[in-house]
């Protein structure tokens, strides 16, 4: 469903060159995904400011979303969701909960909520929301009876096959073990990625290795990373600042999809509710804040998607190699992806992971800048350089075979346009 896992792939080819694997930009787009609590109706959510949300959604870029169902009085969540399915995007939904938390049990209404409401709509479902912290000792045999009982109702279900199921997922990366075996009960591994104020592999080191275990061979999705911009707040992950979660997001969604991983949802679309002093840091995981105004993640994140928008592109076409040689040593923390979009142009993104706050004194680190030049096996009309997080660009016209950039602490996408041949 989400297109062939494909790690980059880089092999000498002599010389000093480097036979680089490219994907279509298709699927790097489809890769990503937001968190929405459409159930909710105060704070960031209030019927007054929900359309609001929708024209950002939608300025975004992004087109997939994590939802929920509850059983509340009144359907507003299911009516956004509906609203959301009809403008295009498409749903991941969690399928209730094991324990009876968040309004969202028992399964049979939840279920039928989502087979009347949400399936036209839907790719994907979802088992239990981190059940390691629901507080029962026999939490992963009470989830793991709750997937089944997922599983039957859509294997009964006429046009659920099309459906890609999620394990559910851990708040604690120990805990995936206590799953077992989830081949039959899942398509997809579950891993919720927080790096802890941190640049974003550290989370997907910790994370995704355990979860990858539960199904041997199978792909691992990441539900849940993202970093809060509460520096004060006291909490088990630690904040950062606006701008370096500027930084932290783009790089975030690239790193796992350079290794991999065909689905991440960032954490989260809006903060939830007010908090002028940062003190609550649960409030702060948004790309934008509660009155909808956008932080600077919402600009990185969206000029990323733009970047990678390929509406006539499919996620499964093979794409040839590119051939670079970097006229120096990269520096090791350097890191990139080469993608192509079906009007043949290249795009090439490049970053360096590494940490960009000390989450002990809560100030920014100094990002060194690096200069890189690459030597490209192809020349194309137009080079368009552009920062994510703080929009710079540069051009080259024409651009022949050579580029010279400087990698800080920003992502660095090339957009190579206009192949000579």
């Amino acid at each position: 469903m989400f297109g062939p896992r494909a790690p980059q792939k880089v092999t000498p080819a002599g010389n000093g060159w480097l036979r680089v694997s490219t994907v279509p930009a298709k699927r790097a787009s489809d890769s990503v995904g937001i968190n929405l609590d459409t159930w909710s109706r105060t704070g960031a959510y209030t019927p007054a400011r929900w359309p609001g949300l929708m024209q950002s959604l939608r300025a975004s870029g992004i087109t997939r979303a994590r939802v929920d169902v509850h059983l509340v009085s009144g359907d507003w969540g299911t009516q956004r969701q509906v609203e959301m399915g009809k403008a295009g995007f498409k749903l991941t939904v969690q399928l209730g909960d094991a324990f009876g938390r968040y309004s969202a049990t028992p399964l049979d209404r939840v279920y039928d909520v989502f087979r009347t409401h949400l399936l036209p709509y839907s790719e994907a479902v979802e088992g239990t929301n981190e059940p390691d912290i629901a507080g029962p000792l026999d939490w992963g045999t009470t989830a793991l009876a709750h997937q089944r009982a997922i599983v039957s109702n859509l294997a009964a279900t006429p046009g659920a096959d099309r459906l890609a199921v999620f394990a559910p997922s851990t708040a604690r990366p120990a805990n995936q073990r206590w799953y077992g075996d989830l081949t039959g009960l899942a398509d997809y591994a579950n891993a919720h990625a927080y790096s802890g104020g941190r640049y974003g592999a550290l989370g997907f080191d910790m994370f995704v290795p355990p979860a990858e275990q539960l199904l041997p061979g199978g792909p691992t999705v990441v539900t849940e990373t993202g970093v809060h911009t509460s520096p004060e707040g006291t909490y088990s992950q630690p904040g950062v600042s606006e701008a370096v979660a500027a930084r932290y997001a783009p790089k975030g969604l690239l790193e796992a999809f350079r290794r991999g991983i065909p689905r991440t949802y960032l954490f989260d679309l809006v903060d939830r509710f007010d908090d002028p002093e940062l003190k609550r840091v649960e409030a702060h995981f948004g790309l934008l804040r509660t009155d909808g105004t956008p932080k600077p993640a919402f600009a990185a994140i969206s000029r990323l998607m733009s970047e990678l928008s390929d509406s006539k592109g499919k996620v499964g076409t093979p794409t040839r190699p590119v051939a670079i040689r970097p006229r120096q040593p990269l520096p090791p923390d350097v890191r990139s992806l080469a993608l192509r979009h079906s009007d043949g142009s290249l795009v090439l993104a490049l970053w360096r992971e590494r940490s960009l706050w000390d989450t002990v004194a809560a100030k920014p680190i100094a990002a060194p800048t690096a200069s890189v030049h690459l030597d490209l096996g192809e020349r194309y009309v137009l080079g368009r350089v552009r920062e994510l997080a703080t929009g710079r660009l540069s051009w080259q016209l024409p651009f022949l075979g050579g580029l010279d950039l400087k990698l800080g602490d920003d992502v660095t996408i090339v957009r190579l346009t206009g192949r000579l041949r």
